[in-house]
């Protein structure tokens, strides 16, 4: 052969092109929910929910509401707690709202109560404003066991010391009126 013919070329052949590189384990995984302070309607749509045939004891804080569907037993605190015909709560509460149709025990702590289910004995309960269901028809209405319902404000307390420390006025004779 000449310098001239048949010239080729022993170079190796080009390598294919290499596909994307692909993290299968972030395709597995769901994108992070969005932040709620920056989409305040998903904050109010999420709920704590406790279903039918669950049973929690311990401590539970939601920023949401708490639907109890099943049995609650401890320390729950959130704006809003619903228990359902199905539920039961005792422990401790501390909520802006509470209405229960179901079952409820402990010391209660909220500014607005609705009452229709069963309120158990030896059961506290301090509310601003209380609003109790009657039966009607199919459905029972409230039950009180052996309970205390605190309603209103908290008194002043050095009101409550000076009104308990005046002695009461005993009628027409009292010696503190004049004659």
């Amino acid at each position: 052969m000449t310098d001239g013919e048949n010239d080729v070329s022993h170079a190796p052949p080009a390598a294919p092109p290499r596909p994307p590189v692909v993290d299968e384990g972030a395709l597995a995984r769901p994108p992070a929910p969005p932040s709620p302070a920056a989409h305040p309607a998903i904050a109010t749509a999420r709920q704590t929910v406790i279903e039918e045939g669950t049973s929690l004891s311990g401590t539970l804080e939601a920023r949401g509401p708490i639907l109890v569907m099943g049995r609650l037993e401890g320390t729950v605190a959130g704006p809003t707690v619903e228990v359902t015909a199905t539920g039961a709560l005792s422990g401790r509460l501390k909520a802006g709202t509470l209405r229960s149709r179901g079952a409820l025990g402990g010391h209660l702590d909220a500014d607005e109560v609705d009452l229709g289910g069963t309120v158990m004995d030896q059961t506290v309960i301090h509310a601003r404003a209380l609003a109790v269901t009657l039966g009607d028809g199919d459905a029972a209405g409230a039950a009180f066991g052996d309970c205390e319902l605190n309603v209103g404000e908290e008194p002043d307390r050095e009101q409550a010391v000076s009104a308990a420390s005046t002695p009461p006025r005993t009628g027409l004779f009292d010696s503190r009126t004049p004659r």
